[in-house]
């Protein structure tokens, strides 16, 4: 093995991976945790963290507009968006959205990143995230966390 003093600044020194493939939904107009979360420890406190969110199957049920909206959370507070107020009508109700972030946690204590979620400016009903019919609404969403030597 290469001890991590040997690697360059930008080797990958760790990657984690959460996953959930259940169908989960929201109804409130507050946010709330999607159970879509990892943890990662790095290294050393000049490591950055790479944050990648796939979520598949992004939906709002039933007929009328609502908007989906997901924001990504560090150690418990709020970090960033990664999207806000996707909307749908009863015409569009599935999409896959894609989200990259480099962030610098300047620590080597266990970091939590995680996915929260929320209806916006729509109707108050459902929004949700691994819909796929044709899966029984079932597909696989992920949080994956690099560590990058700094």
């Amino acid at each position: 093995a290469i001890a991590t003093t040997k690697l360059g600044t930008g080797a990958v020194l760790q990657v984690v991976q959460g996953v959930k493939t259940a169908y989960t939904s929201t109804t409130s107009t507050s946010f709330s945790a999607t159970g879509l979360k990892a943890t990662i420890t790095p290294s050393s406190t000049s490591s950055k963290v790479l944050v990648q969110v796939s979520l598949n199957g992004v939906d709002a049920s039933g007929n009328t507009n609502r908007n989906a909206s997901f924001k990504l959370y560090k150690g418990g507070s709020f970090l960033d968006w990664i999207i806000d107020g996707h909307g749908f009508s009863s015409s569009i109700r599935l999409s896959t959205v894609a989200y990259t972030k480099l962030v610098s946690p300047s620590t080597t204590s266990a970091t939590e990143f995680e996915v929260f979620f929320a209806e916006q400016g729509g109707s108050g009903l459902g929004v949700g995230f691994n819909n796929f019919p044709s899966s029984n609404n079932t597909s696989t969403s992920t949080i994956t966390l690099m560590e990058i030597a700094g």
